[in-house]
């Protein structure tokens, strides 16, 4: 998803058609292609699911006692493959050349029916929401527990528990069980994701601070936040 993303937006600060010609489309194409390759229509959802991956949080790798790895609908994953899927057909229809598009189309077997499926699923990708309306990381985030934050900030510091995965492992746990976060992407950047996440990239905070000024220092409590 980020080597499309990379590829998109180098396209749109530099209008490098050369580049998009030459690589840049097939890329998109073959993303794309992979991406649905994944999808199935969920029998409860009745739209395009993506199971088994494991998305941006690395604090998350498996769901608790499964001995399966990934975990179901990643909202970011979920969200970004509809958004490529998109931009994906828009390039190959609006952007190349038709000289370009036809050679694509004959060297990568694109069909009428893979790119129907595209669009279908560029509409239809489900994202799980929780009852109160808000976007969940993945399917049953909400059967996770909780993480006793202040006793472990007591336990440890708040300078030491940016790295969590570390301190559950150690004692014989495993952040796959809780709600807590490595980090926040855009999408989830907001006052129900502030108080679980450890910030271990060096950006997560000044990432937080940039986005949410309107959170008081105290809120960020994640031991970047002092005065």
């Amino acid at each position: 998803v980020s080597v499309f993303y990379n590829v998109w937006h180098y396209f749109q600060c530099t209008g490098d058609m050369f580049f998009m010609e030459l690589v840049g489309a097939e890329m998109m194409l073959e993303i794309a292609r992979f991406w649905s390759s994944l999808a199935i229509v969920g029998r409860r959802t009745g739209r395009y699911e993506i199971l088994g991956v494991m998305g941006p949080d690395e604090f998350h790798e498996k769901y608790p006692d499964s001995d399966r790895g990934g975990i179901n609908n990643n909202a970011y994953t979920n969200i970004m493959v509809a958004w490529l899927l998109r931009q994906t057909r828009f390039c190959l229809k609006h952007i190349i050349s038709e000289r370009r598009r036809k050679e694509l189309v004959s060297s990568m077997d694109l069909t009428f029916e893979e790119l129907a499926r595209w669009k279908e699923m560029s509409k239809r990708m489900y994202v799980p929401i929780s009852a109160d309306g808000i976007i969940q990381q993945f399917d049953d985030w909400d059967r996770l527990k909780e993480l006793d934050w202040d006793g472990y900030r007591g336990k440890y510091g708040a300078d030491c528990i940016g790295r969590m995965d570390r301190i559950l492992d150690a004692e014989g746990d495993s952040t796959n069980r809780y709600k807590v976060c490595k980090q926040a992407g855009t999408l989830l950047s907001s006052r129900h994701c502030l108080p679980i996440v450890t910030h271990v990239y060096s950006g997560g905070a000044s990432f937080h601070r940039l986005t949410q000024p309107q959170f008081p220092l105290q809120v960020l409590h994640s031991g970047y936040s002092r005065p």
